[in-house]
C-alpha cells in the first residue's frame, strides 16, 4: 500500500499562532487560562490544553482575576469590552486574516454601504464579523439564499468565511454580481484554505480512499470531505487513528491523507503509521515479523542501545585507537538505561509523538520499569569491579539522569525558582543529552584509569557531543507540536516561539495580504544544526592536522554528511510517520562505528 499525505494537511498560520499564544502565556504564567470557547474545533487539542489548566470558558461565569484568550476566530466589538471588563488579563489570539475582515467590514459600514457576508451562520468567526456590522450585515451560505435577498437601495459589499468552500463562494459571487449593479468583492478566503482544499482536490484524483483528519464539528475539515466526495474519492472523516477500522481500508492500494486547519501534524503522523499497520497485516509472515522486530528494537531503546556501543567503539578508536569493550559495554547500557527511564517517565508525550510507543508503554509499562531499572542497577555494580571511583562516576550519572525527568523540587519552592525539575528549564533537554552521550563515552574511561587526559579526548568530546546534539534536534523538530502541547520547551520549541513573536509583530504593523503566511519555522532549527554539523567537520579536521587523529579518522566526514541529508530530508516535517525517522537518524551512530573501522582496516590491509 501506498500512504500520500497532502503538504498542506494540518495546523493553520491563524490556528497555529493561537495555540502558541496560549501555550506561552502558559509558560509564563502558569495559573489557570481561559478561551472563549473552544480554542479551536478539535476535541483532542482542547483536551490536551485542559490538561495544562487551560479550560474553555463556555457558559462558564468569568471568574474573578481571571486571564483569558480569544480564540482565533475573533469576537465582536461588544463581545471583546466585555471580556476586558471581566478579566484581569485578555490576550488577543484572534487570526490576523479575520482582523483584516473585521477592519474591511467597519470601514465599509462607514461608508454606508451593505455588507454581505458569505459564511457559515452561526459560526463564531462570522458572529464576530457580524458584530462589527452593528449587526446589520447579512449571511449567505449557498445560491439558494443569495436568491432571497432583496434589492437594497444602497451599494454592496461583500467578504466571505476565512475557511469558505472556494467553489462555493465563487457561484455565490457570480450571481451576486449579475443581482447587483454597485457591489464590491473582498476575496478573504484564507489561501492556505484554498491551497489546502485545491490539494485535496486533486489528490482525490490519485488514490482509491481519502482519509480525512480532524474535528467533525470543525466547518474546514468538514469541506474537505465535501471537495474530496465531489471529486470522486470515497472519503471517511474521522478524528483519530482509533475511528479507522480494516473495513474502511478494504482493498485501497493508494490511501490519501489530509486534514483541516485544527490538525496538528502528530495526529496526522499517529493516523498514517495506524494504516500502515493495518496494510502490513495483509503482508507474508516473514516481513510481518521483519517489520515488527525492527519497530520492537527502537521501540524499546534497544537500537539507540545498539548505537551507543557503535559509538563507544568511535570513542576508543580516536582516544587510545584500541577498543574497550568492558568499558564500552558499560557506556552503552548507562545510555539504554536513561533513554528507557527517561521516556517512561515523560510517556504522557508520547501518547502524541509516537502512539505505537505509547501503547507499547501502556501494555507491558511494568517490563519497561524493570528493564529500565535492571540496566541502571546492572552498570552502577559492574562499574564497581573496575574500582571505586568509575563506580562513583556511573553513580552520580545515574542520579543526575533519573532526577533530571523528576520533579524534585518541593511545591512551596517552586514560584520562587520557576521549575519543578531540571526538565522544566528550556532547551535543557537536547543538551543534557548531548553532554550524557559525550560525558559517559569519553570521560568514563579516562575515570577508570584506560585513558588519561588529553587533548584528543576534548575532540572526541566536542564530535559527540554534536551528533547527539544534532539527532536530538532533528527527532524534536518531529515532535514540536507534541512537545508544546505537554509543555517541553526543546530548543526547536523555543526557536518556533521566537519565530511565531517576530511574525506577529510583522502581521500587527503591517496590514496582511491574504497570501500565505511562511509556515517553515523550522528552517530556523536546521540552520542551527547544519552550523553545529560544520563545526564539527571543522573540529575533525584540526583534530588530524595536529596530529591528534589519524588520517582514518576522516571516515566521519560520511557521517556529518549522512546528518546533513538528514536534515534536509526530514526538517519540513513532510510525509513521514512511525520510527521511520528515528530509525533513520539514530542509523547515524551504527554508520560511524561502520565507517571508522571500514576505512581504518582498509589502510592497515592497502
Amino acid at each position: 500500500m501506498k500512504i500520500k499525505i497532502a503538504k498542506t494537511a494540518g495546523f493553520c498560520f491563524g490556528v497555529k499562532r493561537a495555540i502558541d499564544i496560549v501555550l506561552d502565556v502558559s509558560n509564563r504564567t502558569r495559573s489557570p487560562i481561559f478561551t472563549d470557547g473552544p480554542l479551536i474545533h478539535n476535541p483532542q487539542i482542547v483536551k490536551a490544553l485542559e490538561c495544562r489548566n487551560v479550560t474553555s470558558l463556555g457558559a462558564k461565569a468569568i471568574p474573578d482575576n481571571a486571564t483569558l484568550v480569544i480564540r482565533a476566530h475573533g469576537v465582536s466589538p461588544e463581545r471583546r469590552e466585555f471580556l476586558e471588563k471581566h478579566c484581569s488579563k485578555v490576550f488577543d489570539g484572534t487570526c490576523p486574516l479575520v482582523s483584516r475582515i473585521h477592519k474591511i467590514v467597519e470601514r465599509e459600514i462607514s461608508k454606508g454601504r451593505r455588507v454581505i457576508i458569505i459564511g457559515e451562520s452561526g459560526h463564531p468567526e462570522v458572529i464576530g464579523i457580524l458584530g462589527f456590522s452593528n449587526n446589520s450585515g447579512v449571511v449567505i451560505n449557498s445560491v439558494s439564499e443569495a436568491e432571497s435577498l432583496p434589492e437594497y437601495g444602497e451599494p454592496v459589499s461583500v467578504v466571505a468565511q476565512t475557511t469558505q468552500e472556494t467553489g462555493r463562494y465563487e457561484e455565490i459571487k457570480f450571481y451576486l454580481t449579475e443581482k447587483y449593479k454597485d457591489i464590491v468583492f473582498f476575496d478573504t478566503i484564507c489561501n492556505a484554505t484554498e491551497m489546502r482544499q485545491n490539494e485535496t482536490a486533486a489528490l482525490a484524483h490519485e488514490v482509491d480512499l481519502m482519509v480525512v483528519v480532524g474535528g467533525k464539528n470543525s466547518g474546514n475539515t468538514k469541506r474537505l470531505a465535501e471537495v474530496s466526495q465531489k471529486n470522486g474519492a470515497s472519503t471517511v472523516l474521522i478524528e483519530t487513528e482509533e475511528d479507522i477500522s480494516k473495513e474502511d481500508i478494504g482493498d485501497a492500494e493508494i490511501v490519501g491523507i489530509t486534514a483541516g486547519a485544527s490538525t496538528p501534524n502528530w495526529m496526522i503522523r499517529n493516523v498514517a503509521q495506524h494504516i500502515e499497520d493495518i496494510a502490513n497485516e495483509k503482508k507474508d509472515i516473514f516481513t510481518r515479523f521483519l517489520i515488527k522486530f525492527v519497530n520492537f528494537l527502537i521501540d524499546s531503546d534497544i537500537y539507540i542501545g545498539i548505537g551507543a556501543f557503535s559509538m563507544a567503539y568511535v570513542a576508543s578508536t580516536l582516544i587510545s585507537k584500541q577498543v574497550h569493550f568492558f568499558e564500552s559495554g558499560l557506556a552503552a547500557l548507562y545510555i539504554f538505561s536513561m533513554h528507557t527511564l527517561n521516556r517512561f517517565i515523560d510517556r504522557e508525550a508520547w501518547r502524541y509523538n509516537n502512539s505505537r510507543r505509547s501503547k507499547m508503554y501502556e501494555k507491558y509499562m511494568n517490563y519497561v520499569l524493570a528493564g529500565g531499572i535492571l540496566a541502571s542497577t546492572a552498570v552502577t555494580v559492574l562499574s564497581l569491579t573496575r574500582g571505586f571511583w568509575l563506580f562513583l562516576f556511573y553513580l552520580l550519572c545515574s542520579i543526575i539522569g533519573v532526577l533530571y525527568s523528576i520533579n524534585f523540587v518541593p511545591v512551596q519552592f517552586r514560584p520562587l525558582v520557576r521549575y519543578a525539575s531540571l526538565k522544566d528549564i528550556p532547551g535543557s533537554r537536547d543538551i543534557f543529552i548531548s553532554a550524557a552521550w559525550a560525558t559517559v563515552l569519553t570521560i568514563s574511561p579516562v575515570v577508570s584509569g584506560k585513558w588519561i587526559f588529553e587533548w584528543r579526548l576534548l575532540f572526541t568530546f566536542s564530535i559527540i557531543f554534536i551528533f547527539a546534539f544534532c539527532r536530538t534536534i532533528i527527532l524534536d523538530i518531529k515532535d514540536i507540536q507534541g512537545d508544546s502541547i505537554v509543555g517541553k520547551e526543546t530548543i526547536p520549541t523555543l526557536i518556533e516561539n521566537r519565530y511565531s513573536v517576530i511574525i506577529n509583530r510583522v502581521w500587527d504593523s503591517v496590514v496582511p495580504s491574504f497570501s500565505r503566511p511562511i509556515a517553515a519555522p523550522n528552517k530556523f532549527s536546521a540552520l542551527l544544526i547544519k552550523m553545529a554539523l560544520l563545526s564539527g567537520v571543522t573540529i575533525l579536521i584540526a583534530a588530524v592536522l595536529v596530529n591528534e587523529y589519524e588520517y582514518y579518522s576522516l571516515a566521519l566526514i560520511v557521517n556529518f554528511l549522512f546528518l546533513l541529508w538528514a536534515v534536509n530530508k526530514f526538517s519540513r516535517e513532510g510525509s513521514y510517520y512511525g520510527n521511520y525517522i528515528e530509525g533513520f537518524t539514530d542509523f547515524n551512530f551504527i554508520l560511524c562505528g561502520m565507517s571508522l573501522f571500514a576505512v581504518k582496516w582498509l589502510l592497515i590491509l592497502f
